[in-house]
């Protein structure tokens, strides 16, 4: 990444107080369970929510069901709350609602979201402010937290994530995953879409066991 643009997001994770800490390391443990397995989501469309994104302001999502509504700051302390589709991401509605409130601080921590299954996913942030940082996600079995697949790289290779991802499901195996990310010098809020990959792999091994009963039958 830019080191000047590295140097001067340092100095605010510093001002920020927590930014750099929590949100930096992936939690013990992740990307080791599931090292030799397949990846445990699909990765699928990504955008551009917002260009013009306050990375020291936490952003937060909810699901009403039908849509996932994205709260966070703008450059010029506007609070702004958008609803977007959780499948195709695009954006049904966009309202201001005046100064953002909240603790200066990029989000921090991981983001964990229930899916259908017994499942769950997990979104977080690896790297460093000095080599950059990336967005991951991965899928865990609610029962004894062992990993359902490999974790994967959600974020694009050309950005630097501030902060840690925000997730939310409207369905239970889709997942819509948003992020403050520097891109060249501007913050941009990403926004990208993801899918439990297990609903695939269990459909296929169903067909396998089917396929093996009708040539055990012959």
């Amino acid at each position: 990444m830019n080191m000047k643009l590295g140097l001067g997001l340092a100095g605010a994770l510093g001002l920020a107080g927590c930014a750099a800490g929590g949100a930096e390391h992936a939690p013990v443990g992740f990307g080791v369970r599931g090292q030799g397995l397949a990846p445990s989501v699909h990765v699928g469309e990504a955008r551009v929510l917002d260009t013009r994104v306050n990375p020291m302001l936490p952003v937060s999502l909810a699901s009403d069901g039908s849509a996932v509504a994205v709260t966070y700051g703008r450059t010029g302390g506007s609070g702004t709350t958008t609803r977007i589709d959780p499948s195709s991401l695009r954006a049904l509605s966009s309202r201001t609602e005046g100064p953002a409130e909240g603790l200066l601080g990029a989000s921090t921590g991981t983001s964990r979201v229930a899916l259908e299954g017994n499942r769950y996913l997990v979104c977080w942030t690896v790297g460093s402010v000095e080599w950059g940082r990336r967005a991951m996600a991965q899928v865990f079995d609610s029962a004894d937290g062992s990993a359902l697949g490999a974790p994967v790289e959600i974020s694009s290779p050309d950005v630097d994530v501030v902060g840690a991802p925000r997730a939310a499901s409207a369905d239970g195996r889709h997942v819509v995953v948003t992020f403050a990310a520097s891109s060249g010098r501007a913050f941009e809020l990403n926004v990208v879409s993801l899918e439990d990959a297990a609903p695939e792999a269990g459909s296929r091994n169903t067909q396998d066991t089917r396929n093996a009963e009708i040539w055990a039958q012959r």
